[in-house]
């Protein structure tokens, strides 16, 4: 009876009721915009020592092609190894998702200090730290879409969110070109120096903004009403008692629709 009782419950849930349409958009409204744009700026940053190396950055630091293949390579190296450690303290929930993410801010500090960079080592050591701070980034977007969205909606969301990459890719050059142009030697400064300084000063700055607009966990976060908070975990239950009861798997968010 508890089996059936529990079945009924599921089918007679109307998955797509007006309050629920309403707060999936506003969960939308504060999470997408801002994890969309720390990701572009955070792609930017990490993709940007190509275009500081055209700029003069090879010469001036007296970089090898062997030394710059190891520049590029050391950040991955750091960021592949914590990603995993940052994922398990992320899903502990011992830390606020909009408090975690602002560890990505730290990240912005280090392309802005590559103003200082005066030898190989320097941008070793640069690139090795933002390597570090930059690991738990992906883990807390999982996170959050993971603590907000049902199953059948974050597929949309992850793929709004990657196309952040795409677009730094498309744009990142643009960009680099007008800092490069119209800041070379500026102040002393070389163009390739301004790109990051620009470029890690923004990403700080959206870091700190975005503390503001990103939610935390739906029991706990402020910026809903104790009706949306109760209908935001409610909805997730649900979704996992249609996983249980054998709607889960890979036609789940199908058969949730139907």
């Amino acid at each position: 009876m508890g089996e059936l009782s529990s079945t009924t419950e599921i089918s007679n849930h109307d998955t797509d009721s007006v309050d629920e349409r309403v707060l999936v958009r506003k969960i939308d409204l504060y999470l997408l915009p801002a994890i969309w744009l720390m990701y572009f700026l955070s792609y930017v940053d990490r993709t940007n020592i190509g275009n500081a190396k055209e700029a003069g950055m090879q010469k001036d630091l007296h970089l090898s092609s062997g030394q710059y293949s190891l520049a590029l390579i050391v950040f991955f190296i750091t960021y592949v190894l914590f990603e995993v450690p940052s994922k398990f303290y992320g899903s502990q929930r011992r830390v606020r998702p909009s408090t975690y993410q602002r560890s990505w801010c730290s990240g912005g500090h280090s392309p802005a200090a590559w103003q200082q960079v005066k030898s190989y080592k320097h941008l070793i050591a640069l690139r090795t730290f933002l390597g570090f701070l930059e690991a738990g980034f992906s883990p807390g977007v999982i996170l959050l879409f993971s603590s907000w969205y049902r199953r059948d909606e974050q597929s949309k969301r992850f793929a709004v969110y990657l196309s952040a990459a795409i677009l730094s890719g498309a744009f990142g050059g643009l960009l680099a070109g007008g800092i490069l142009d119209s800041l070379e030697g500026s102040h002393g400064i070389r163009g390739w120096r301004w790109l990051f300084i620009i470029e890690g000063v923004v990403s700080i700055g959206w870091a700190f903004v975005s503390y503001f607009l990103l939610l935390d966990f739906p029991a706990n976060s402020l910026r809903l009403s104790n009706k949306e908070r109760s209908l935001a975990v409610s909805r997730l239950e649900l979704d996992r008692k249609i996983d249980r009861s054998g709607g889960g798997g890979s036609l789940g968010p199908l058969r949730v629709r139907i």
